[in-house]
């Protein structure tokens, strides 16, 4: 998924882009635990900041915070195993 299929539904309403951006990120969880393809699921889920759908959600929407958690994890020096999983359960807290 990218900013694409976000913008793309710009007709949908708010609840059902929403919908459509948990469960994308519910089905991404599969590869954020795999430890050889994680930064590619964390680079596209970081990626979601930059759509307007998602400039439009309060800064302390849960989602907000696991793309930002995301963006930290694009950077090699700052990942860790523990902010990995944090990512994951938040994710599954959806």
């Amino acid at each position: 998924m990218s900013n694409e299929i976000i913008n793309a539904t710009f007709e949908a309403s708010p609840d059902e882009k929403k919908l459509e951006l948990v469960s994308y990120l519910k089905s991404a969880v599969q590869l954020l635990s795999d430890k050889e393809k994680y930064q590619g699921a964390v680079y596209d889920i970081a990626g979601l900041m930059s759509s307007d759908y998602v400039r439009t959600l309060p800064n302390d929407d849960k989602l907000i915070e696991i793309m930002s958690l995301a963006g930290e994890l694009e950077i090699p020096d700052d990942y860790t195993d523990q902010k990995l999983q944090s990512l994951i359960e938040l994710i599954n807290n959806l």
